[in-house]
């Protein structure tokens, strides 16, 4: 929105007065909304082409990424062409995991080497092992499954924090035709049941959750089956993800919804992830939210309402892929390329990440909320699209605020009850926007700011059209 001008006159022809009132921002530090928010906001799902990852992963650690949650596709890394009794007789080594494709986890340890947190999403299955003979099918034997998932889980070791398990299940990529199941979400749960027995087997220290379901609402999809599931003791039920594709996000997940079954079914307070969210998943999008002037103020204005939730333990961009090459094979997607949502493009052997990237840096980075846990206070607008305060991990008050117009902006930043009194201060100012601002190098430096009565204030801040603009004082 822009400067809002309202006219005072009446009928008779006398004079009239315009009155401006002012974009303005104000955050009140003695009023906590969160008092632990999450760094893992700034996470990313599915990961980069194995041959990128040496060259993208450093990439997105400079900008503030702190979780990756990659996959592993089970049916990418088993022996194919056999059957279940040669796996459990072990039949020219096929159980063996040194004669396993290791390939599709390339990612774990590059992710891990840059000091990210890691979540690995494992789904489907060899055609050999599901009763549909097709990898979204449901395994035809317990033990060979489990047994799969162990030595996995195994293999990664220190490298994985999170195993996340199954993918969409009621959305197609659990299939019970063959099976007993009369519906997928009872399927799902059973594949998680013993999926999670496997991999504690594995791990002691894994923590593990799932389903990564695509319904957002109502029952939450095959979470209904899994929150209530009794054999899920507390240390196989670590945390539960869902996904969300949608204009509005962080305003339109449900969370609320979902805090509600947890609560009813025990199980109150356990994390929650957004594994997957976007504007939209269509790979072909021309949407300005995702490839043009607006996918910073989107991305920075849904950071700053996940930053609320406490619940919330961390939302994973889609996607890590990239945008202009052919997938991997090893996301079994044959010929897929092109991907709007995809985090980076490489071109002439040059690689850049997407314009979303800067919406990291300016809050992961500049702000210092990808330091550690942050506290999230009470913040007022007026006029700007939006705006949260914030303190960081090593204590430095901070704000952000989005201009998500196509006109240039300024605006008046109060801070009040800062914890913090003098005329010693140093306020950064970080612009992000899709021209020349990237949020690496303050766009202004305001020196010997003044602190009186716990309030400083911030005049005349400059807001480009379709930019986020942070301040921090140091």
């Amino acid at each position: 929105m822009g400067i809002v001008g309202f006219v005072i006159g009446v009928v008779c022809g006398c004079s009239t007065t315009a009155v401006v009132a002012q974009n303005s921002v104000t955050v009140d530090y003695s009023s906590v909304v969160n008092s632990a928010a999450s760094p893992y906001l700034f996470g990313g799902s599915n990961e980069p082409n194995p041959s990128d990852q040496a060259t993208v992963y450093p990439m997105l650690k400079s900008v503030g990424v702190k979780f990756q949650r990659g996959d592993i596709h089970l049916d990418q890394v088993l022996p194919t062409g056999i059957t279940v009794a040669e796996y459990q007789a072990n039949t020219n080594g096929v159980a063996n995991p040194a004669n396993w494709n290791w390939g599709p986890l390339s990612w774990v340890s590059e992710a891990k080497a840059q000091g990210f947190t890691t979540m690995a999403n494992i789904l489907y299955a060899p055609t050999w092992l599901t009763y549909s003979g097709t990898i979204q099918g449901v395994p035809s034997n317990w033990s060979v499954w489990q047994d799969i998932v162990t030595k996995i889980v195994e293999h990664e070791g220190s490298s994985l924090n999170y195993l996340e398990i199954l993918n969409e299940p009621t959305c197609g990529f659990v299939a019970t035709s063959g099976s007993s199941y009369g519906s997928a979400g009872a399927a799902a749960d059973d594949m998680y049941y013993y999926a999670a027995v496997a991999a504690r087997a594995g791990s002691s220290s894994l923590i593990i959750g799932g389903d990564g379901d695509c319904e957002n609402s109502g029952s939450f999809g095959a979470l209904s089956k899994i929150i209530p599931d009794s054999r899920l003791t507390s240390n196989l039920l670590q945390f539960v993800s869902y996904h969300i594709y949608s204009p509005t996000a962080a305003a339109s997940d449900n969370i609320g919804t979902l805090e509600a079954l947890l609560a009813n079914n025990g199980r109150s307070g356990l994390p929650i992830f957004i594994t997957e969210w976007n504007y939209n998943y269509t790979a072909n999008t021309t949407d300005p939210h995702i490839v043009g002037g607006e996918t910073i103020t989107y991305a920075v204005m849904q950071f700053m309402l996940w930053s609320t939730q406490s619940q919330l333990a961390g939302v994973d961009i889609y996607s890590f892929i990239p945008s202009n090459e052919v997938l991997s094979a090893y996301e079994d997607c044959s010929g897929c390329d092109n991907i709007a949502q995809g985090f980076y493009r490489v071109n002439s052997g040059t690689t850049t990440l997407a314009t979303q990237s800067r919406a990291y840096q300016l809050m992961s980075v500049a702000l210092g909320l990808g330091l550690g846990n942050f506290k999230v206070y009470s913040t007022a607008t007026l006029g700007l699209t939006g705006a949260q305060g914030f303190i960081n991990a090593k204590k430095n008050v901070a704000a952000i605020m989005t201009n998500d117009s196509s006109s240039a902006e300024t605006a008046t930043v109060t801070l009040k009850n800062v914890d913090a009194s003098g005329c010693n201060f140093t306020v950064y100012i970080y612009t992000a926007d899709t021209g020349s601002n990237t949020a690496i190098n303050p766009t202004s430096t305001l020196t010997n700011q003044c602190i009186t009565n716990g309030t400083v204030t911030l005049s005349n801040i400059a807001l480009p059209s379709y930019s986020a603009v942070g301040v921090i004082i140091n």
